[in-house]
């Protein structure tokens, strides 16, 4: 193998380690986290959407100004949750029916990020049904 590809090949790996540390940690490995389908669909998820994030990232000439003012190209998935928890959901109860609405006090940062994912802001007022993640 020539020297780029030696390195590149490196590289890559080192990628697959580092996405992969989540599931490496203790609290993971014990059965009692993935002890679920929906625990592991929740990892998967929060996987991709790092991913989408990353990989629209790369296109993209402003980084993420996320809390405490980091610049950020590659975010981690634990550090995009933590934007998008800021997002709140009104729930009001109207003749047997649950409707959903959001604040208009979003922040930039959190849509933006939602775009970067494939998503918008009526991912958290649609019906589950109409929601597709992958």
């Amino acid at each position: 193998m020539a020297d780029l590809e030696i390195l590149q090949t490196y590289k890559g790996q080192e990628a697959a380690e580092t996405r992969f540390r989540i599931l490496k940690s203790p609290q993971m490995i014990d059965g009692f986290f993935l002890k679920r389908p929906s625990r592991v669909v929740a990892l998967l998820v929060y996987g991709i959407l790092e991913i989408r994030v990353r990989e629209k990232m790369k296109q993209e000439k402003d980084p993420l100004i996320l809390a405490g003012n980091r610049k950020l190209f590659q975010p981690t998935g634990r550090v995009l949750l933590k934007e998008l928890r800021e997002i709140k959901i009104m729930y009001i109860q109207q003749i047997g029916e649950t409707l959903r609405f959001l604040p208009d006090n979003i922040k930039e940062q959190c849509k933006r990020i939602l775009e970067l994912a494939g998503y918008d802001l009526t991912i958290y007022v649609s019906k589950q049904e109409e929601n597709v993640l992958f």
